[in-house]
């Protein structure tokens, strides 16, 4: 019998900008401000999920502030994404090209903020309500449910993970959720991209 063929990690080779530009004529900038992670550990997963809904994974979260009172933002969100290889957080905002400026600045603050002071019990107590809610209507149907199941089993997390991950949820502490913050999100390895008009 054949043996399966065995393939090798590409090499990742992180560009050592960390701001960039790109130029597009219209009156709105899209700002991008994240943070390259390498491959999480399973158990890690709950606290960068916890963290998105915090920062900017739904109404009230505190990227939402960013557009409710300080009129910063059309439209502002938080996101992760996860592969075999590495992992990747940010915040994003798309703003008035005049208010890029402070835009950035507001979104540094948020994320230092983040670090510096961590997160509290009522906001932690929050994100897993949001949170527990969303992964149980992704696996409501048998349809989303597969495609759930097989995207973590193809990082390496196994196909019950969706499972644990609720669970793990549900164990989280303020603590986790803090030290997590303080080992990844390093203002060292911060990027910065922005699309608008200078």
């Amino acid at each position: 019998a054949d043996k399966p063929i065995s393939i090798d990690a590409p090499e990742i080779n992180l560009q050592t900008e960390r701001e960039g530009f790109i130029s597009f004529d219209r009156n709105q900038s899209f700002i991008h401000l994240g943070y390259p992670l390498p491959h999480l550990e399973a158990k890690e997963i709950p606290e960068i999920i916890i963290i998105n809904q915090i920062m900017g994974g739904n109404v009230g979260s505190r990227l939402w502030y960013l557009r409710q009172k300080e009129r910063l933002a059309y439209n502002v969100y938080s996101q992760y994404s996860l592969n075999k290889y590495d992992a990747l957080f940010l915040g994003a905002i798309g703003t008035d090209t005049s208010k890029t400026d402070i835009a950035v600045a507001s979104l540094r603050r948020e994320m230092k903020r983040l670090v510096d002071e961590g997160i509290t019990e009522s906001e932690l107590a929050d994100a897993k309500t949001s949170v527990k809610n969303n992964l149980i209507y992704r696996i409501e149907r048998k349809s989303s449910r597969a495609l759930t199941m097989t995207s973590y089993e193809s990082i390496d997390y196994g196909y019950k993970f969706v499972k644990e991950l609720l669970a793990a949820v549900e164990k989280m502490t303020v603590d986790q959720v803090n030290q997590f913050a303080k080992k990844y999100l390093l203002e060292e390895k911060q990027f910065l991209a922005i699309v608008g008009k200078k």
